[in-house]
């Protein structure tokens, strides 16, 4: 058998491994469910690849360099996912893309909300409230906080503003408010300062 030097496999698997990656890219970010001639020219051209990795890894295994188990590793995991795409149908294939799209873009979404909130929130004690929590009612399905205020008892419902504080979150099966003054402060209120 003719020795091949070391340096040539390695480019020949890259070119394969790019090769083939650029087919299923191509097959596949096409927008378009042309499933049949895709699928084909993927199965018939993993079928290749394939071929050729065995062939590397025949050269891989009889050459004399002693630290080619990491690529025969390497070479053994792309054959068995190779054997794997192989065994995937092609609505299935769609199936699984149209899923990882939807995740990828769910996925991105929260990147791009992290990357707009870098400013951190500060909570201040309740006590920082300038009026009083004196309930947390539920009327007609819509969560109403009663608050003391200047001697009065006011309603207030979520995006109310009251002596520049502002009720931004109401749970009522929690039992929990949230308040946001206007440098962006705020203040959550629990059972425990209700009443």
């Amino acid at each position: 058998m003719k020795k091949i030097p070391l340096k040539l496999v390695a480019m020949g698997a890259m070119v394969m491994l790019l090769s083939g990656i650029g087919v299923y890219m191509a097959a596949h970010t096409s927008g378009k469910p042309q499933i049949d001639n895709h699928s084909e020219a993927l199965l018939t051209h993993l079928t290749t690849i394939q071929k050729r990795l065995s062939t590397i890894e025949q050269v891989i295994s009889h050459s004399d360099s002693p630290n080619l188990e990491p690529i025969k590793q390497q070479l053994n995991l792309l054959s068995n996912r190779i054997n794997q795409l192989q065994s995937i149908n092609p609505e299935q294939l769609t199936q699984t893309e149209k899923i990882l799209h939807e995740q990828l873009n769910t996925i991105q979404t929260v990147v791009n909300h992290l990357d707009k909130t870098t400013t951190s929130i500060t909570y201040l004690a309740a006590n920082e409230l300038p009026f009083h929590i004196l309930s947390l009612d539920s009327i007609q399905h819509i969560p109403v906080a009663s608050v003391d205020y200047d001697f009065k008892v006011i309603p207030l419902e979520k995006e109310d503003k009251l002596a520049n504080w502002k009720l931004i979150r109401v749970d009522y099966a929690k039992q929990q408010l949230e308040f946001e003054n206007s440098k962006k402060e705020r203040i959550l209120i629990t059972r425990d300062h209700i009443g």
